[in-house]
């Protein structure tokens, strides 16, 4: 049997639902970032975001509550790109409503975004104390850390990351590292942008070290 070309499906697929959900995008030698993906069909999606992409890239996406939707772009301009999959996809199973990001100082319930892989030193500040710690990871709606000192659940702490505006944060679990949830959500622009700007910069930091 020949094999399916999900680029051929892309466009001719009636089956193409519009969302408003936000993701993590993985770009084969850059890192992560977010994106928000506009629609989806059986053969590809179409997405935001604040990376640059190429004709031909390879990617994957992420969505809440999903494994990796895994494609080429076939194109891009001002912020958009359409991905074709490798494989087609269940739409139906996809699909999931699309977060909604409150306010955590209420204790609204809130499904967890999509969190990026990061290592950013920061300071922390507690009882007006301050001390150094590291961010590993970060989504609109939190982050995770490695501190130097024990924290205990519902501590409320404020986090200095170059970069973003102060957040006011509570503590929500404690294991070898601690995570924290944002007294309110960062906005996907800043966040995307924040991401992006360091993404570029440990590229040019691993390309240097390797001429050195």
């Amino acid at each position: 049997m020949k094999p399916i070309d999900p680029t051929s499906l892309v466009g001719r697929d009636q089956r193409t639902v519009t969302l408003f959900m936000v993701g993590k995008l993985l770009v084969d030698g850059r890192g992560e970032g977010l994106c928000r993906v506009r629609n989806l069909s059986v053969g590809g999606l179409m997405l935001e975001t604040c990376m640059p992409l190429a004709l031909g890239e390879r990617v994957s996406v992420e969505l809440r509550g999903t494994g990796l939707l895994s494609g080429a772009i076939v194109w891009a301009r001002e912020g958009r790109a359409g991905v074709a999959f490798h494989l087609p996809v269940i739409v139906e199973d996809l699909v999931r409503t699309a977060p909604h990001l409150g306010s955590r100082l209420l204790k609204v319930c809130q499904p967890r975004g999509p969190r990026v892989t990061v290592d950013c030193p920061i300071e922390v500040q507690l009882e007006g104390e301050r001390v150094d710690a590291r961010l590993t990871d970060i989504s609109q709606g939190g982050a995770k850390l490695a501190l130097p000192l024990a924290l205990h659940r519902d501590e409320r702490l404020i986090l200095m990351i170059p970069g973003l505006p102060l957040k006011l944060a509570i503590v929500r679990w404690v294991r070898d590292e601690v995570g924290v949830a944002f007294a309110e959500p960062l906005p996907f622009e800043l966040l995307s942008e924040w991401l992006m700007v360091r993404a570029a910069g440990e590229y040019r930091d691993d390309e240097a070290a390797e001429l050195a």
